[in-house]
């Protein structure tokens, strides 16, 4: 905001939306032919197109608005691939096998992400959680170590990734 006056004028920014309530609210001193800036800040844990005026008063009793538009989009991470394929080479002595994964946030706020592995101990996951930061990626080795019970034979387990913007 540009102050055109001879004399210092007094703006306050009047936030009336819960998605806003972390702006910077108090009243800024603008001196004469200077220019000021204002923190808006917007959070929003639901999927929306956000469209609001936002009304500034100037010295307690000019009012004016301007426009603030936000798309709110859900927190997404992409893995490398859709399959993991955890196999044993032929000549493998090891009781476990690992693969790779790469997980990319290919978007625009940081996002977190916890695995959830079997309590059985098949699968192991390094990092276990993290924190993934926007246009960045993240490699996690999986680890599997088959379970075998008192027959001798296999158990199937799972292993989940939940996402989401302040899992950690």
């Amino acid at each position: 905001m540009r102050n055109d006056l001879n004399i210092s004028i007094s703006v306050q920014l009047v936030y009336e939306h819960e998605e806003l309530a972390n702006s910077y609210q108090k009243p800024q001193i603008i001196p004469a032919s200077k220019q000021a800036g204002f923190e808006v800040s917007f959070s929003s844990r639901q999927q929306q197109l956000f469209e609001s005026s936002i009304k500034y008063v100037i010295n307690g009793k000019y009012e004016f608005f301007f426009q603030v538009k936000a798309q709110v989009e859900p927190v997404r991470l992409d893995l490398q691939t859709d399959t993991v394929r955890l196999a044993f080479s032929d000549d493998s002595h090891d009781l476990f096998t690992t693969e790779n994964l790469r997980i990319h946030n290919n978007g625009n706020s940081v996002a977190s992400f916890y695995w959830i592995c079997p309590e059985s101990g098949t699968f192991t996951v390094l990092p276990e959680r993290e924190v993934v930061n926007p246009g960045q990626y993240l490699d996690c080795v999986i680890m599997y170590t088959p379970q075998g019970n008192s027959s001798g034979k296999l158990e199937e387990d799972k292993l989940i990734i939940q996402i989401g913007s302040c899992l950690i």
